[in-house]
Order: structure tokens, then sequence, then C-alpha cells
């Protein structure tokens, strides 16, 4: 090389492939030059920078044993073990993605979700081309509520790896919980024709049919999974859920038991299969069921609520009210338990404490679409009526209507005017049994604009506020 070249040429070549990145080619020209001339010490030093670049491209990266012993602990499920050590490693090697990649898939089995995100964004800035990476964004994303920003990550996932079927999957149930279902069968559909033995992905297209009421189809999709996967859970879980709804109660619990024996803590599982059995009055093995919900997850409030409608059914009012009690003291604002508790208060002569909880009803999803809408307030049953007008609504069925007509007398007496509002084959015997009171057919269709009352009331808080005329006067 030096015969060919000067000395100053060939430290001119190295220093030019020094510029170039080209490191092994300059080393190599160093190395030649001080084989000739041991003392020349622009050599050296171009050299020892050589040796400097290496070092700090090696302390940038750490050990690949240190990397599989932190992937190994991930395996082992030792998550905060792991979170731990890879805080530890990241302090020494802070620009290593696959690092906060792990930091990040070991907070989220921890359900520390908006740790998990942060770290995931951190290793897809180091590494902006890891499709996994984006995927696992995604599916922190979703657990978070976030379902746009997670239909984005896996957006960009599958652009960086356009047959990724498990991306198109995750991006199906994020617009599967946002209700685009048309947008998630779609990404199903996709997911399916790059992984046609996919089987997570059938149930999950089963879901949205599901959801969208094609129960045959889904029951389809249901089928084709269990026959790719025999072990999965969901599967057998999902299909137990559709032949309830079909009112096949005893494959419903076939299936709900498949599921079970594939996953011993399926608390779902044990949930559902307790409200088919409910449904088929063998409470005992009902009540069974829902406390072997309650060792999975022991501060679940709607299955005491569901104990307490099984044992509600089974005439033990005690044990329901306490029952409805604790699953009120674990969640506050549980609408449904309320109502449930109202009856079973009523049930054991507990009339005031029973009236107050029936007014849960309207936060309930059996109620709401009941409730009325008007610009003028309801009653509270303290303020005078002295001249006002009010309205009186009809909520429930005709025999509700017939039972809490029995009280449409005593806000007669209190107000100028009164309406009473009700079915139409009951407008004939109301106008008889009430000729002070002016009963009309119901009609929704202005409520928002109507000025004809003053107050109004919805026929179930009658019983509330006559509370003590109804017990104490003989009903008309």
């Amino acid at each position: 090389m030096l015969a060919n070249f000067s000395v100053e040429q060939s430290l001119m070549k190295a220093k030019s492939h020094l510029r170039n990145g080209e490191i092994t080619e300059a080393q190599h020209l160093y190395e030649t030059i001080l084989k000739k001339f041991s003392n020349n010490i622009r050599a050296q030093q171009g050299l020892e920078a050589i040796q400097k670049v290496n070092q700090n491209t090696v302390t940038k990266c750490p050990p690949q044993e240190v990397v599989n012993q932190l992937v190994n602990l991930y395996n082992q499920r030792k998550m905060a073990t792991v979170i731990e050590q890879t805080g530890a490693v990241i302090e020494q090697y802070p620009e290593e993605a696959i690092l906060w990649n792990i930091l990040g898939a070991s907070k989220f089995q921890t359900r520390e979700l908006e740790g998990a995100v942060g770290a995931y964004k951190k290793s897809i800035s180091l590494n902006p081309n890891n499709a996994d990476v984006y995927n696992n964004l995604g599916v922190a994303l979703r657990d978070c509520g976030k379902f746009d920003e997670a239909v984005e990550a896996y957006r960009k996932s599958i652009s960086l790896r356009p047959d990724y079927a498990e991306a198109y999957n995750n991006m199906g149930v994020a617009l599967k919980d946002q209700n685009k279902l048309e947008e998630a069968i779609e990404a199903y559909n996709k997911s399916i024709s790059l992984k046609p033995n996919y089987a997570e992905a059938y149930n999950n297209m089963g879901v949205a049919l599901n959801k969208q009421g094609d129960l045959e189809r889904a029951m389809d999709f249901y089928k084709k999974c269990i026959s790719l996967q025999p072990v999965h859970a969901k599967g057998h879980f999902n299909m137990g859920n559709a032949l309830r709804d079909q009112l096949k109660l005893d494959e419903a619990i076939e299936y709900y038991n498949k599921s079970i024996l594939l996953k011993p803590n399926y608390y779902e599982a044990y949930k559902n299969m307790g409200n088919v059995l409910q449904d088929k009055c063998r409470f005992e093995d009902a009540l069974e069921a829902y406390k072997k919900t309650l060792l999975f997850l022991p501060n679940d409030a709607g299955t005491y609520n569901n104990i307490g409608t099984t044992y509600q059914k089974m005439g033990k009012l005690e044990e329901a009210e306490s029952n409805f009690r604790q699953a009120i003291l674990i969640k506050p604002d549980f609408a449904e338990t309320r109502p449930n508790l109202s009856f079973t208060l009523l049930s054991n002569s507990k009339i005031k404490e029973g009236l107050e909880k029936f007014e849960w009803r309207w936060k309930t999803s059996k109620f709401l679409p009941q409730l009325r809408y008007f610009s003028k307030p309801k009653w509270d049953g303290k303020t005078s009526l002295s001249g006002k007008r009010i309205l009186i609504w009809c909520e429930q069925g005709i025999g509700d209507t017939l039972n809490f007509s029995t009280c449409v007398s005593f806000v007669s007496e209190k107000a100028e005017h009164c309406i009473l509002e009700c079915q139409e084959k009951l407008v004939p015997l109301l106008k008889r049994s009430f000729p002070n009171i002016e009963v009309k057919p119901e009609d929704r269709s202005k409520d928002i604009k109507r000025d004809d009352f003053d107050f109004h009331l919805p026929m179930g808080s009658l019983y509330k506020h006559f509370l003590e005329e109804n017990t104490e006067i003989p009903k008309p």
C-alpha cells in the first residue's frame, strides 16, 4: 500500500474513510502506516480516535445476555423484578429502544397503563421502524380508552409491516369498542385473509357480528374459532353467551363449563353461568356459581347484585338486602342495584326507604327510555300546588298505571288543575273514576315545548309523596 502512496497520501485517505464512516478501512490504513513508521504521531492519534469510537459504540448497547435475562424474567411473569432491573439497565443504556419496549410490556402487565404508553413512545422515538412496538402501543392505548390513538398506532404498525395479521385484529377490537362495527369487520376480514388459521380473529369477528345483531353468523365464527383452537376459552364463553340469547340454556351451561375447564379462574364464565342457572330457577346452583366468581373477583358489585336477585327470588329477603347493600357499598353509583334493593325493602315492609330507593330507576337501562323531558320542573312533593297546574304521566304498564292511580286524587286536591296522561285504552275508565281530573292519552311528541302545566310527576313517584295518606285513608 505504502509503495504506491506516500505516508501523507495514506493519512489523507484514512481521514477520508473516517469522514465517510468507513471505520474498518481507516483502521487498516493507520495500522499499516504504524507497522512501517511506529512513531508516526498522526497515525497513532487516528487509531486512538477509532478505538474511542468503537468503545462508545459498544457502550451504547447492553450485552445480549443482559437483554436475554430480562426477557427470561418477563416470560417467568416476574414483572416487578423486570421493571426494577430494566430501569437500572436503562440508566446505563438510555438510548436502547429494546429496553424501553421491555419496560413498556412489563408495565402493561402490571396495569401501569400510562407508564407503558410512555415507555413504548420512548422506544419508538429511538427506533421508529419497529412494527411490534407500534402494535404494543396500540394495545396499551386501547386499554386506556384512547381508541382513536390506538387505531392510529395500529395503522402505523401495518404501514411498516403490511402482512401484520395481529395488528389488523387488534385494530378491529379498537374499532369495535368505538361501535364502528363495519370497519371492525373489515379489519378482522383482512386479518383472517393474512392468517387463515387465526382463531382469535374468528372469535372477535363473532363478537362484532353479535353486536350487529347477526347471531347466526356470529355463532359460525365462534365455531370456527373453537375448531381451530379447541382450548380457546373465550370462544367457548362467547358461544355460551350466544346460546343463552337463543334461550338454549342447557347448551349454554355446557359451553360455560368448557371455558372454565380451560381457564379455571374465568370469573366472567362463572358469573354468566350463574345468570343462566338463575333463569332456569336453579337458585342454589346459581349462588354457587356467583360465589365462585367472588373467589376471583371479590369486589364485583354486579355479582353481589346477582346474588341479591337470586335470594330475592328465593324469598330470602334479609339475605337479598344484605347483598344489594354490599353491591352499593362497593359501587355507590350502581344504579341497577338500588331499584332491586327497593323491591326487597318494599317486600319486607320497609316502605319509606324502599320508595326512596325506587327513585333510582331513572338511572337504569330499563327505565331510562321511558323518561320524559319537559321544560317545567318535576314536583318535589313539598312545593305548594295552590293555584298551580300539574301533569301526572304514566311510566310503566297498564297494571302499574291502575295501581299508582289510587294516589292521583291526593294530588288533584292540592292543585288548581290536574292532567293525567295514561295509556289510550285506560282513558275511558280513568275519566269515569276521576271526573275532576283531565284524563288524556299519552303524547310525547311535544314534551319539551309544552306549557300547559307548572309541574310534572311520573306516576311511580306518587306513593313516595303520599305514603302517609295512602296508608291511612281507604283507597278510592
